[in-house]
């Protein structure tokens, strides 16, 4: 049997009964580094399993890029990794959207890690 990488499961939508919060935390923030890692591993612009985010209230939405059509992109909807589950007014819980309308904000992204990957903060 293959040894869990993480001691818990974000996906699911409540949290364990016997969690410790400090520790829950911290593989929190592991599993967040390592998804967005394997986003930012792939090349630029529009590619399956990319993942963006989107200001929402004091938090942010995630958004992954599941399929990718002339015209259209499916998006899946991140809740995992983000644990107030925040939902952008557009894109809600996914789905297929226009190329136009998630490029934008592809583009966005991968501006402002090229800005902040140079900076001293």
């Amino acid at each position: 049997m293959a040894k869990k990488k993480y001691k818990y499961d974000f996906t699911k939508d409540e949290y364990p009964s016997d969690v410790d919060w400090k520790d829950y935390n911290k593989e929190f923030d592991r599993y967040f580094a390592d998804e967005m890692a394997k986003s930012k591993a792939l090349s630029e612009g529009i590619r399956i399993g990319k993942i963006f985010d989107i200001v929402v209230a004091d938090g942010y939405a995630y958004y992954e890029i599941s399929k990718v059509f002339k015209t259209k992109v499916h998006l899946k909807w991140r809740r995992d990794l983000c644990s107030d589950r925040y939902m952008d007014h557009h894109f809600r819980d996914g789905g297929s959207f226009d190329r136009q309308d998630v490029e934008g904000y592809i583009e966005r992204q991968e501006a402002m890690f090229k800005i902040f990957a140079k900076s001293n903060f």
